[in-house]
């Protein structure tokens, strides 16, 4: 029978399993990914309910890490100093002085939106 791993657990697992990655690499990872059917092998669970995955999440955050779901059926992990560099963007470059967002028409943003150098790939459409 295979062992149930409660979210501290697994946790510690994932990091365990990390920490001889690098090892292994000769190299220190502040961020990796784990894919869902990973991720149930090794908290030893046929089901990853959203009450498992929050108090796992809340273990990461005890431990110094971030822990978020990517939507590729995939969870990604980032070590939260590493996140201290990263720049805040505030809201002052899109409001007005009484801080009200300054585009009047879904077409403005559109506009705007589009000027943006780099944009996730569009899904193909299955026509």
């Amino acid at each position: 029978m295979k062992t149930k791993y409660d979210p501290e657990h697994t946790a510690r697992l994932l990091l365990i399993n990390l920490q001889r990655y690098a090892d292994e690499k000769s190299k220190d990872y502040s961020r990796f990914r784990c894919s869902k059917p990973t991720l149930r092998s090794i908290c030893g669970r046929a089901k990853l309910y959203p009450s498992f995955l929050e108090e796992l999440q809340e273990e990461f955050l005890q431990l110094g890490w971030q822990m978020f779901e990517s939507g590729d059926g995939e969870f990604a992990f980032i070590r939260g100093d590493k996140l201290v560099t990263w720049p805040k963007v505030g809201r002052q470059r899109i409001t007005n002085s009484m801080g009200e967002v300054q585009f009047g028409s879904l077409a403005e943003i559109q506009v705007a939106f589009e000027k943006i150098p780099y944009q996730a790939p569009q899904a193909e459409s299955s026509e």
